[in-house]
């Protein structure tokens, strides 16, 4: 009996990853692994991101930091502490708004813990902050891979898909003009999921 339990699971596993959409677009992704799910755990990565012209975020971060105290003492250490808790307290409520109400018209709730079989991990690769001189400005945008995988086992991916250039705003603060790019990105995703859920 524990042998056959042990080969059906060894066969779904190897099924799974075999049919694993490895890095398409958002716009010819298969979601219909996602019909018999009721929940769907939502977690986001930033390792590895560049921002505007291919730059570390490490190097970002510091040129601003060395920039901003540069004109006044401790605002740029400042602006680095606000940098970090914009994605946790800006970024990433903002997708979660953004994905969450059409996915809970087709009957899929986005949560927070690991109750969910799958879990979305939103990894953002690249953000252009854009900026907001007053006589010129350029919205923000962000590149996010979305990787589909087993709450159980990060390793079984599911599904990897591309979503490139979603568009922020020109506010002026960079947090703001950030956030709607992410909110943007929720929702897109979101209705391409929606349509084929319904």
């Amino acid at each position: 009996m524990k042998k056959s339990i042990l080969l059906f699971s060894l066969l779904a596993f190897i099924g799974l990853s075999a049919n694993a959409q490895r890095t398409t677009s958002v716009r010819d992704a298969d979601f219909s692994f996602l019909k018999s799910e009721k929940t769907l755990n939502v977690i986001f990565d930033y390792e590895g991101m560049t921002i505007g012209k291919n730059q570390t975020e490490v190097d970002y971060v510091e040129e601003k930091v060395a920039e901003k105290n540069e004109k006044k003492a401790g605002t740029g250490d400042e602006w680095r502490k606000s940098w970090e808790k914009g994605k946790l307290t800006i970024y990433e409520p903002m997708f979660r708004k953004g994905i969450t109400k059409k996915l809970e018209k087709v009957g899929l709730a986005v949560t927070e813990g690991d109750d969910a079989h799958l879990t979305l991990i939103v990894k953002t690769t690249r953000i252009e902050p854009g900026f907001n001189a007053g006589v010129a400005s350029m919205n923000a945008v962000i590149d996010v891979e979305y990787i589909f995988v087993e709450t159980a086992n990060h390793d079984n991916i599911i599904a990897q898909v591309v979503m490139s250039k979603v568009q922020g705003s020109d506010a002026y603060a960079v947090s703001d003009r950030v956030k709607i790019a992410y909110m943007s990105a929720g929702r897109r995703l979101a209705g391409y999921i929606a349509k084929q859920l319904k």
